[in-house]
């Protein structure tokens, strides 16, 4: 729970030090992350986002932390309240193609079924987090809607998943698919 906060700045978690607590639970995960404080911002970017969990949304927005200060403050891209739930949050490769996968045939069934193209818009924290990887999730847009996609690696995003309102999220691929005429 967020006990204190300011603005874009996360300051406390469970009344403790914002940083303290994402590093313990990185540190359960991978052992030891990095102790220079720039790479260590860079690789909790790329792989340990905090979610935001909300009631009235189906799934967690996810936030990345943008720069982190010596009293353990984590700066994101936008404030959360304090009182809010979060968790940090780790998706594996695997996870992050099947989920472009997932918003890939959403974007197929909102189309009416067939597509005579799309625009993939991906968020430029996966392409740091896939890495290598990251021309798969093209790739497998483009099969799965059985036409040729076109589209530009982001930072950060507006998107609508399903059943939800508008927000900004971090890390994610949302895909525009055109139909058959």
């Amino acid at each position: 729970m967020v006990t204190r906060s300011d603005g874009a700045w996360l300051l406390e978690v469970d009344g403790r030090r914002a940083l303290d607590v994402w590093l313990e639970e990185v540190r359960a995960v991978d052992g030891n992350p990095p102790s220079d404080r720039q790479e260590l911002l860079v690789y909790l970017a790329n792989h340990y986002a905090l979610g935001v969990e909300a009631r009235a949304l189906v799934e967690p927005l996810v936030r990345a932390p943008m720069a982190l200060r010596e009293d353990g403050a984590v700066r994101l891209a936008a404030g959360i309240s304090e009182g809010t739930r979060v968790r940090v949050m780790r998706a594996s490769t695997r996870e992050m193609l099947q989920a472009s996968l997932r918003a890939a045939e959403v974007a197929r069934e909102q189309s009416g079924g067939g597509t005579s193209g799309a625009l993939v818009f991906s968020c430029s924290g996966r392409l740091a987090a896939l890495g290598d990887r990251f021309a798969e999730e093209p790739a497998g847009i483009a099969r799965s809607l059985d036409a040729p996609v076109a589209g530009a690696c982001v930072f950060g995003e507006i998107a609508r998943a399903h059943r939800e309102i508008d927000a900004f999220h971090n890390t994610t691929a949302v895909v525009v698919a055109w139909p058959h005429k």
